[in-house]
């Protein structure tokens, strides 16, 4: 086990043997899993609820990432491995809610969905634009999910899902589970997504 030396809300890996943790101490640290070390911490700041690294990054390779803060914000920065150590470098923070950014998640395009606490969804492009899809979900959203064709999945802490168009911001679909949905997960190829709450199961659904 790897002593967080705080309490952990969030959990990413950057390549197969580089995991990086978030809390409440506002750290993002940076482990080696295979000696179960310490490599380092970066960007301080408020409590850390949400990571995502992209589709680079999360190999290992060069890329971008996004960190959900309990303040509201979300930093967009990039990743790399220089001289044998990850380096992250915050280019950009965005003030998108009162409440905690719950939920990260990056579409192929390079786009970053986020959702709120206080049930709204925000989009994110690398040019530091930012733009809000109202409304992800009642009493504050839990997950958010993006498929390869263009799709955001958003659920909360009522029964209900929502899909929306990344391109258009409007709702396109919806799902209802059993209660409220935690976590959500798309297929690689866009066919299907998965959702995982209370009720002790996992359901599938055609997308």
């Amino acid at each position: 086990a790897i002593d967080a030396a705080a309490a952990v809300s969030a959990l990413a890996f950057f390549g197969d043997d580089l995991l990086v943790s978030g809390g409440d101490d506002g750290k993002l640290a940076a482990w080696e899993v295979t000696g179960q070390k310490l490599v380092g911490n970066y960007l301080e700041g408020g409590p850390i609820r949400s990571i995502a690294p992209d589709a680079n990054a999360a190999r290992g390779d060069r890329g971008v990432f996004a960190i959900g803060r309990a303040n509201g914000t979300v930093d967009v920065g990039t990743f790399a491995v220089e001289n044998g150590r990850p380096n992250f470098t915050s280019t950009k923070r965005h003030q998108l809610s009162e409440g905690p950014i719950q939920a990260l998640a990056w579409d192929p395009s390079g786009l970053c969905v986020a959702g709120g606490a206080d049930g709204q969804l925000f989009v994110l492009a690398l040019d530091g634009s930012s733009r809000a899809i109202a409304p992800g979900g009642d009493g504050g959203i839990r997950a958010v999910a993006v498929s390869p064709n263009g799709q955001i999945f958003s659920s909360g802490w009522d029964w209900d899902g929502r899909v929306w168009s990344i391109a258009s911001g409007e709702q396109v679909g919806s799902f209802r589970d059993q209660s409220s949905v935690h976590v959500l997960a798309t297929s690689p190829d866009g066919r299907a997504f998965v959702a995982g709450g209370d009720w002790n199961e996992l359901t599938i659904w055609d997308a």
